[in-house]
């Protein structure tokens, strides 16, 4: 499975080489408040072939009441060039955007970390743009992940991607359509852990854009979580003399 997968990832890379691709990276933050809650604080860049596309910056809270079932909840700022600067001599335009998932753990193959799993995500996301109505989207994602060898994990996604009020009209019996209806993303990366606090990660992903032009990019990454030091517990010491 694991030959396999990497199989995918140089194929992917491999086409990748061939056509222009973007650069997708980020670096995240986050810290545990308890066993079930955490907070994650993530920061994005993005280029495409004519440079800088989008900038932007992520909170995510995380919630696991089980082993195998997790909540979150993410809003997202972005900056990034306006099309339409002609219409208000604007030279940025500005998104926002929420979004609460849902993930359950499908499989583990063993008890310990090192571990192959496949969980699948489902997310409702609204999103505010400048020039274009607010996309409510439903998001389904698979993911299939192998165990760990030599610090070395690699991670296969499937997403879905469905608009729900996209509008659709005749005009000259052409039919316009405003906002995507469908989409696909298909991802594959590898993923590197430097120490229990550090990680980073390295892929490539592809958008299969059904009224779009389909898009690919780089994916680079950084992860680190802040670990909180534990108040340790003051003992009293007792004299036997007394």
């Amino acid at each position: 499975m694991r030959q396999s997968l990497l199989s995918a990832l140089l194929i992917l890379i491999a086409y990748a080489c061939n056509a222009q691709s973007g650069l997708w990276s980020t670096a995240s933050f986050s810290t545990r408040h308890n066993k079930k809650w955490q907070s994650e604080l993530q920061l994005l860049q993005r280029y495409n072939p004519d440079g800088w596309s989008k900038s932007g910056i992520a909170l995510t809270e995380h919630f696991q009441p089980k082993k195998k079932l997790s909540f979150a909840l993410q809003y997202r700022w972005t900056a990034f060039p306006n099309e339409n600067a002609l219409l208000n001599d604007a030279n940025l335009d500005f998104g926002n955007r929420v979004r609460l998932a849902i993930s359950l753990k499908l499989l583990q193959s063993k008890k310990d970390q090192n571990r192959f799993e496949c969980s699948w995500r489902n997310a409702i996301q609204v999103e505010r743009l400048t020039w274009e109505r607010s996309p409510i989207v439903l998001r389904s994602r698979l993911k299939l992940s192998t165990p760990e060898w030599k610090k070395i994990r690699l991670n296969t996604k499937v997403e879905y991607f469905y608009w729900l009020n996209a509008v659709k009209y005749w005009s000259d019996e052409q039919l316009i359509q405003y906002g995507l209806s469908k989409e696909w993303r298909y991802s594959a990366d590898i993923e590197f852990k430097v120490n229990k606090n550090n990680q980073f990660n390295f892929g490539f992903c592809y958008n299969n854009r059904l009224l779009k032009q389909d898009r690919q990019w780089f994916n680079i990454g950084f992860k680190h979580e802040i670990k909180r030091k534990k108040e340790s517990s003051k003992k009293t010491e007792i004299n036997p003399t007394q």
